[in-house]
């Protein structure tokens, strides 16, 4: 079993899975929505494709998201789709959310008034921010036991495994400010609050 990228940076619920009241079997979840209030925005959640898009709350103060069926053992992909889309959405809107080092990246939380809680690196950038050599065995067992590979100066460091690229990263703030991870069985959704300032990418390029 693999650690949860996405669970170590957001607010977890688990749900029981509902029978269908025809069939008498498991009735795969589609969708289901969140309070917020309006200074939770800008919000980003999950498509039923694996993909995420910005949204916008209704007019009953509720953000939906979908579920995408996805077992925990194969949610690296979904979280490389994340870091992707986000990067794309936060360049269209202009965002300032993106950055080109994990220095920049803790600056400009910073100045959000957030405070940087949880670094996720790729495996191939571990040693740098942990500080000594892992095997990507010894990274994985440690993570599951402590939930992450090391804390430095508070912040937990989490290995992205191959999911992010060589040079990348995301830094996250608090839970409660980042938004939701719902998981049923092997359906997953996610919805992140405060999308341009809770998560800082770290990239190549910013345009």
């Amino acid at each position: 079993m693999k650690l949860s990228i996405l669970e170590r940076l957001l607010t977890v619920g688990r749900h029981r899975p509902h029978l269908h009241p025809e069939v008498l079997d498991f009735a795969p979840p589609v969708a289901m929505q969140y309070p917020t209030t309006h200074d939770e925005g800008p919000w980003v959640t999950s498509l039923s494709k694996g993909r995420f898009t910005r949204t916008r709350a209704n007019l009953e103060g509720y953000v939906g998201q979908a579920f995408h069926t996805c077992p925990i053992e194969e949610e690296d992909r979904l979280f490389a789709n994340f870091y992707e889309d986000l990067w794309k959405i936060s360049s269209e809107a202009g965002w300032s959310n993106r950055c080109i080092s994990i220095e920049d990246a803790f600056r400009q939380m910073n100045g959000t008034g957030y405070e940087g809680r949880v670094l996720v690196v790729p495996y191939a950038s571990l040693r740098e921010a942990v500080g000594k050599d892992l095997s990507e065995e010894e990274a994985e067992q440690i993570s599951l036991a402590k939930g992450c590979v090391a804390e430095v100066q508070g912040v937990k460091v989490i290995s992205a495994r191959s999911s992010l690229p060589v040079g990348s990263a995301v830094l996250a703030t608090v839970k409660s400010l980042t938004g939701y991870y719902t998981r049923v069985r092997d359906h997953v959704g996610v919805t992140i609050l405060h999308a341009d300032r809770s998560l800082i990418l770290v990239g190549h390029e910013v345009a």
